[in-house]
């Protein structure tokens, strides 16, 4: 019930927080909203740059609604899976390559035939069918500089507020503080890679500033921008 508890504040402060932003995170299975209030680009019908739900699934450990593809104009994207676990809900997200006609998730390359608003994807021996539920908004890229923590969610473990920090360079790399260590990583759109491993990140408006929360393990991370 703690992680239940925790994913409810965390939901009931992002929520308010975009709100109060005018920019939205994208949550698992929803589309990211651009930066400035933008509107999201609208994408034709007959091209798969989208977001797409798991309509009829292949396989019989994920259920309708349960995978969402988020395929970006430039090639790139995520998967976001949504899993339940106990009393908990969270998602696993993996990054995605694609070009026409196929698409790498994981590092395996997988084969994709669109009709209209369909989508069918067929990886690793299993063909699912995915339905188109929104556009792909423009990248919204934090700016380079400092960031540090303000909240951080870990069932059994509390930290103080700045116990984690964040340098972004323009370049795509940066610097990781945490758990008492400092360590080079790399960053995209989507994410933050940190000894090998990727964490997903979304970044959403606050009162005129870019937040970033970190999705890491079981635990998240929300980060604001350092004062100088």
């Amino acid at each position: 019930m703690k992680k239940l508890f925790a994913l409810l504040l965390m939901l009931t402060l992002l929520l308010s927080l975009a709100a109060c932003g005018g920019s939205e995170a994208p949550a698992a299975g929803g589309s990211e909203a651009s930066a400035g209030g933008e509107a999201p680009a609208q994408q034709p019908a007959n091209r798969p740059a989208g977001t797409w739900t798991l309509s009829e699934s292949g396989d019989p450990e994920y259920a309708p609604g349960q995978i969402t593809l988020v395929l970006d104009e430039d090639g790139g994207g995520y998967v976001s899976i949504t899993r339940f676990k106990d009393d908990f809900v969270y998602s696993d997200y993996l990054e995605l390559r694609w070009s026409e006609g196929a698409i790498i998730l994981d590092g395996v390359g997988g084969v994709y035939l669109l009709q209209g608003d369909s989508l069918t994807f067929t990886w690793e021996g299993v063909t699912s069918t995915y339905v188109r539920s929104g556009t792909v908004s423009a990248p919204l890229t934090p700016p380079a500089g400092s960031y540090t923590s303000y909240m951080v969610l870990e069932e059994g473990e509390e930290y103080p507020d700045d116990s984690f920090a964040l340098t972004l360079n323009a370049d795509g790399t940066g610097s990781y503080f945490g758990h008492g260590e400092e360590l080079p990583m790399t960053w995209n759109r989507y994410f933050i890679t940190l000894d090998g491993n990727q964490s997903f990140y979304y970044v959403y408006g606050y009162y005129g500033n870019f937040d970033i929360c970190i999705f890491d393990g079981e635990y998240q991370i929300v980060l604001r921008p350092a004062q100088n």
